[in-house]
């Protein structure tokens, strides 16, 4: 394989890897293995923040905590967790998620390798460096695990993604919102 071929690849998967950056924590001295039961802590306000105002969002606050919510359960429930709504559960979850327009910008310069395999970029007039910039937004949430028992903070998951940014897009961004979840649930409970 040629050494461009192989730092495209390299270049491109890492690129793919920044996309998503997914970080989970727990506190070692709780045994979460344990665990049969789950309860919401119950908020007055939504914990959802928008750093700047959208017009016509893709889905309202409610829209967005309901679809958290039920992402939550299924991936709870798929671990055999059951979901109480009344009585002591072994441990409560909650989540904080906000969104966030961020300027993503792509530098183009084909002869900055001086490897002809590794040019890249689209075709500009005489193959002239350059740059793309375009609005994108940036989507997090954190889901906390609460332990009912000691009432500390047990375990915390935490994704980062780009969201669809127009209306039209309401399916695409549900289902994103969905993938994070799952990522970000995939360790939980800790083994």
């Amino acid at each position: 394989m040629k050494v461009g071929s192989l730092l495209g690849i390299t270049l491109m998967l890492s690129s793919l890897t920044l996309a998503q950056k997914i970080t989970r924590d727990y506190d070692r001295s709780i045994n979460m293995k344990e665990y049969k039961t789950y309860s919401w802590i119950e908020q007055e306000k939504l914990p959802i923040y928008r750093a700047d105002v959208v017009e016509n969002p893709a889905m309202t606050d409610e829209q967005v905590d309901q679809l958290i919510r039920k992402a939550v359960d299924e991936a709870l429930q798929k671990k055999g967790l059951q979901l109480l709504t009344e009585g002591e559960a072994d441990f409560r979850v909650t989540y904080v998620a906000g969104s966030q327009f961020d300027l993503g910008v792509r530098d183009y310069d084909p002869g900055a390798s001086g490897i002809p395999s590794l040019n890249y970029g689209h075709w500009r007039p005489f193959y002239q460096p350059g740059q793309d910039k375009h609005l994108m937004r940036r989507g997090n949430v954190s889901i906390d695990v609460i332990d009912t028992e000691s009432t500390k903070l047990a375990w915390r998951g935490t994704a980062n993604n780009v969201l669809p940014t127009d209306r039209d897009k309401a399916a695409k961004q549900t289902k994103k919102v969905e993938n994070m979840i799952k990522k970000v649930l995939s360790k939980f409970p800790p083994k």
